[in-house]
């Protein structure tokens, strides 16, 4: 028993030493090292091929504080990539990094830069597996062009990892070219590269992609749905920000709600004025959220809306209509006042009803006359918003709704007397003391509640006179309002 554990323990020992040993052999024999580089380069170097890792790796680090002066140790660095041990480096009495020599020759080789690509590009042929993957990480951090072709090539071989760090590297390079070859990655047999594939296309963000994402959002594995998501999310933003809305159009045409969502939260997120248009042709989506997103964003882009907003007024579908007057309420832009006033005649009482609404909110005298008269609606929602409107229309209000307190129509008497409670100005004090003596108790008793809301003292009198009223709502009220207007005084 005690022999096989010896053997056991001899097996392990040979096992670490020959692991450090392959570790720290570069392929390049040290006898080869050139000696008519710098000597600080040169010493560095030569502690790459110690046996201790912690001082290769920080003989890795040291060559990488270079810069492109340590061209000449690329091919030496390209061999560190092997090197995958982990590591403990203390950097100063504070700091300490858990590393690899291959972590950090990637981190140095990224430093050489340019003078790096090409024996990189050679790496991308060697046998390894790992030396492939670890030289199209590389490339992708260096983010030459020249590095194109050769990662694209890669995007066809049998090793998943290497496909998998040839389309990040492609991304991470934006060039055009690699757009068709990802395109094709988004089928690759496995999800991983499909997913990587998919954030490198929105990262190159280019249209072409589009149509291809929009089939990977129905991918089997949702964090490939994610991606696409993410990489349409950022294409379709450009997209939003272009001189033209043709191709948001073409796509918030879409059969599929979850691409018009994502069209339209772009549109939303650069408030282009090219957008409004499209936005307005969804405002009657069957997706909630689609009809939302557009309705803030056409608020938000506030006045270039404004006139596209007036013409769907007129639109046939009555759910743009209604949109658009909320929104131009919004908007509060008096170029919507007339075509608003117009609106408050349209068949369809919800357009009635939100034009009333959105004329409130602009606050234009213009509009008193016409909400006036839409105190007569036949539809109790729509007088409602006109009352509502005129109140928050104010003092230019008053004078027609003290007029309004002889008409023969006693709802009109009675919103009236209560709108002119609300925006309790004293120019309707003796009007409505006048129709305390209505002979309809409910315009009494309006007028004896908007008194009390006005609180003029002069109002006592005539108050106190209705504590004997024969209608006990009337008195209740009365009596209210002068305790108003009393603890007022």
């Amino acid at each position: 028993m005690k022999g096989i554990k010896k053997y056991l323990m001899l097996i392990g020992v040979i096992f670490f030493i020959t692991q450090g040993l392959s570790y720290a052999q570069l392929r390049i024999p040290q006898k080869n090292i050139p000696r008519n580089i710098n000597p600080e380069i040169t010493n560095q170097i030569e502690r790459l091929y110690s046996h201790d890792l912690i001082e290769r790796t920080d003989a890795v680090i040291r060559l990488g504080e270079f810069g492109p002066r340590a061209a000449p140790a690329v091919q030496y660095l390209i061999g560190m990539l092997e090197d995958t041990r982990p590591v403990v480096l203390r950097t100063d009495p504070q700091t300490v990094l858990s590393t690899s020599a291959s972590k950090q020759a990637l981190i140095a080789l990224e430093k050489i830069g340019p003078s790096a690509v090409d024996p990189l590009i050679v790496t991308m042929k060697d046998k390894d597996a790992y030396m492939r993957k670890h030289a199209a990480e590389a490339l992708g951090e260096i983010g030459d062009v020249r590095a194109v072709e050769p990662l694209v090539i890669a995007l066809k071989g049998e090793d998943v990892s290497v496909r998998k760090c040839a389309t990040v590297a492609l991304g991470k390079i934006k060039d055009k070219y690699a757009v068709e070859p990802l395109i094709a990655a988004l089928k690759d047999e496995d999800s991983c590269v499909r997913e990587s594939a998919a954030t490198a296309l929105g990262e190159i963000n280019d249209t072409r992609a589009v149509g291809p994402l929009i089939a990977a959002l129905k991918d089997e594995k949702s964090k490939v749905q994610s991606a696409a998501s993410r990489a349409l999310s950022i294409i379709m933003k450009n997209l939003a920000n272009g001189q033209t809305a043709e191709p948001l159009i073409a796509i918030l045409k879409s059969k599929e709600a979850f691409v018009r969502r994502i069209a339209v939260k772009a549109a939303l997120d650069t408030k282009n004025v090219h957008t409004v248009e499209p936005l307005i042709a969804v405002l009657n989506d069957g997706d909630k959220e689609v009809r939302e997103n557009a309705a803030k964003a056409l608020k938000e882009i506030g006045a270039p809306s404004v006139q596209p907003l007036i013409m769907a007024l007129k639109s046939e579908d009555i759910h743009i209509r209604t949109t658009a007057a909320s929104i131009l309420g919004e908007i509060k832009d008096n170029r919507a006042v007339i075509p608003l006033i117009d609106s408050l005649n349209d068949n369809a009482w919800l357009l009635r009803f939100e034009a009333a609404k959105a004329l409130g909110k602009i606050k234009d005298d213009l509009a008193v006359e016409p909400l006036m008269d839409a105190l007569k609606d036949k539809n109790m929602k729509v007088k409602e918003n006109a009352a509502k409107a005129l109140e928050e229309i104010g003092a230019p209000s008053v004078q027609p709704l003290i007029m309004a307190l002889k008409s023969e129509d006693i709802h009109i008497r009675t919103t009236a007397a209560s709108i002119l409670g609300e925006i309790r100005d004293n120019r309707a004090v003796i009007p409505l003391i006048d129709s305390l003596n209505d002979n309809a108790w409910l315009l009494r008793f309006e007028a004896a509640k908007a008194l009390g809301k006005i609180e003029d003292p002069s109002a006592i009198g005539p108050l106190s006179d209705l504590l004997n009223d024969k209608a006990s709502y009337v008195r209740d009220i009365a009596k209210r309002s002068i305790e108003q207007i009393t603890d007022k005084k």
